[in-house]
């Protein structure tokens, strides 16, 4: 036997090895196979037995089991979505950053969060379960990307009334069909477990904090804190996005944290006292002017001036479709009922602009406005089917607007301004004639549905 073949057979085994101890280094450990004949065909078999193993389990685990680390799902690339669990309480916060990857900045932010909760620096409130997600979009996190790694933004993708398949340049793309992705199917379903009673939503950089449902109060104490201004509506579309998914149609408590650019522990430093007061105080667990029952019914009734039987049928369905969705007066514990007989508490009609000015006198419409005059509520159909120039946003918000707003009226409510700059403008403002500093907003405001619920003497719930 020669030296060159003996060099050259341990030179091979030295490789195998070095591969070997590799392979067991990224696969988390674990017998790796020497068998110098198939070596290298061996490892590559066990590493991907590995991590078939890994994906397996995380579906074994997508649940929450109590405190300490959990698996609540898996990314597309097959990376675990975990969800850090402290306290026991019966009151939930669920804290979630890294939903666009490119923000790494919240996933920082998280990090410091959890580890000051475990060194004891930030007490959690004996009632309290915090649960925090410091990577929702793992794959995202990873690339540096805003959306996954199927090139969806999760925060587009969850099953809202009004999610689009529509691309809104390809970093806002909500995929073709909504919760498509194993990301916003985790969050989803880790909502449904923890049901918790605050949601804070960690991104980056707009220096805001906003919210969605009945945040307001919580919102407003936690920019009270970091000093960043306070908004209702972030000032764009966000179709399919978690704000409205929790917050609007599932009336939880739903604040989105828009980090500031700068470094992150100037960041932190900023925010901490805001997250100090949220996990260190006990939750009001009452639900937030929910009626459980509706003593007051409004009787309706239907007409159209100068209008087709077509605008008629479109028109009635819009307006009931408002006047029943939980943004709505029904929160302030209110039921609108048609009547086609007999007589009605009010009538909603639709009428050409030539006739509103008539229907509205003595108010002056000059044929551009919507009135609601004694038992009737005028929509000027001009406004209906255009829309005002002055209004920025879809026209079915515009329309929720008018009814909204001509029906507050018809509930006893007056006009109301702009008090609080950056805020979401009351239903009750005249928004088409300017906003102010306010934000447009199409639906009653939480102190609106205080005080038709203080006026109207309705019943609340426990």
């Amino acid at each position: 036997m020669s030296n060159n073949y003996i060099f050259f057979n341990c030179y091979r085994y030295v490789i195998i090895a070095i591969i070997a101890t590799a392979v067991s280094i990224l696969t988390g450990g674990g017998a790796i196979a020497q068998d110098p004949k198939n070596g290298i065909g061996q490892i590559a078999t066990l590493a991907g037995n590995k991590a078939d193993q890994a994906n397996n389990d995380s579906k074994k685990t997508n649940k929450l089991t109590g405190e300490g680390l959990n698996v609540v799902g898996s990314s597309v690339d097959k990376r675990p979505i975990e969800a850090s669990v402290f306290g026991k309480g019966a009151n939930t916060i669920l804290i979630l950053a890294g939903i666009h990857g490119d923000e790494t900045i919240t996933v920082d932010f998280a990090e410091i969060l959890k580890k000051e909760i475990v060194a004891g620096a930030i007490k959690i409130e004996p009632s309290i379960k915090c649960i925090v997600v410091s990577k929702v979009n793992p794959d995202g996190v990873f690339r540096k990307t805003r959306t996954n790694a199927r090139a969806i933004d999760i925060n587009r993708n969850f099953p809202t009334k009004n999610w689009t398949s529509q691309r809104n340049k390809n970093r806002y793309y909500g995929g073709t069909s909504p919760a498509s992705e194993p990301e916003t199917i985790a969050l989803m379903e880790l909502i449904n477990a923890s049901k918790p009673k605050i949601i804070l939503s960690i991104h980056s950089p707009l220096k805001v904090v906003n919210y969605d449902g009945p945040a307001e109060l919580i919102a407003k104490r936690f920019s009270q804190k970091n000093r960043y201004p306070l908004k209702a509506d972030i000032g764009y579309p966000t179709p399919g996005s978690l704000g409205t998914y929790s917050g609007i149609e599932r009336n939880i408590p739903t604040i989105t944290l828009e980090l500031e650019p700068t470094k992150i522990r100037e960041v932190w430093d900023r925010n901490r006292d805001a997250l100090v007061e949220l996990l260190s105080k006990p939750i009001d667990s009452s639900p937030p002017n929910v009626p459980t029952k509706s003593p007051v019914k409004k009787t309706l009734k239907y007409k159209t001036k100068n209008m087709t039987k077509l605008d008629e049928s479109e028109f009635k369905i819009g307006v009931e479709k408002v006047l029943s969705d939980s943004r709505g007066w029904v929160s302030g514990g209110v039921s609108f009922e048609e009547v086609t007989s007999g007589t009605s508490d009010l009538t909603i009609v639709l009428a050409a602009p030539e006739i509103v000015d008539s229907l509205c006198r003595p108010l002056e419409t000059y044929g551009t406005w919507s009135c609601r005059n004694g038992k009737q509520i005028i929509i000027n159909s001009a406004r209906w089917t255009g829309g005002y120039w002055r209004w920025k946003g879809p026209i079915e918000d515009y329309r929720s607007y008018l009814v909204n707003h001509e029906m507050g009226h018809a509930l006893g409510l007056g006009h109301s301004t702009c008090s609080e700059n950056g805020r979401s403008a009351p239903v009750m403002m005249q928004q088409s004639k300017g906003l102010g500093m306010c934000v447009r907003n199409a639906w009653p405001r939480e102190d609106e549905i205080k005080t038709i619920i203080s006026k109207l003497n309705v019943s609340k719930g426990h």
